[in-house]
C-alpha cells in the first residue's frame, strides 16, 4: 500500500505538468497561425491557476536550399529560408519546464 502523501506528491506534480501543457499548447497555437513576420522573440511572466510561469519565445532561421517546398491555392513555392519558433514555457517556483517547435506561416 502507499502512503498517501506520495499519492498526493504525484497527483500535484501531473497537475502543474498538465498546467504548463495547456499553456504550451495555447501559445504555440497561437504562433502556428500568426506571419511569421508578426512573431517577435520575447520573455514574458504571465501568471495562470494561481502559479507564476515564464513564457520564452524564440526565432530560428535555417537554411535548407529547396528541401522545403510549401504549397497555397495550387501554387508551389521553394522556400530556401524556414523560420522555426521555439516556445519554453517554465514554472518560476520549481524550475520546471516544457518546449516545443513549430514552424508559422512562412509567406
Amino acid at each position: 500500500m502507499l502512503p498517501t502523501f506520495y499519492i498526493l506528491k504525484k497527483t500535484e506534480e501531473n497537475a502543474a505538468l498538465m498546467d504548463l501543457s495547456e499553456i504550451l499548447l495555447n501559445e504555440c497555437e497561437e504562433k502556428v497561425f500568426s506571419n511569421v513576420s508578426n512573431i517577435a522573440e520575447e520573455d514574458k511572466e504571465i501568471i495562470y491557476k494561481g502559479r507564476k510561469y515564464r513564457i520564452v519565445v524564440t526565432k530560428t532561421n535555417v537554411e535548407e536550399g529547396d528541401k522545403y517546398r510549401i504549397e497555397k491555392r495550387s501554387d508551389r513555392l521553394f522556400v530556401n529560408d524556414v523560420t522555426f519558433v521555439t516556445v519554453k514555457v517554465i514554472e518560476e517556483k520549481s524550475g520546471r519546464y516544457i518546449e516545443a517547435q513549430v514552424v508559422p506561416q512562412q509567406w
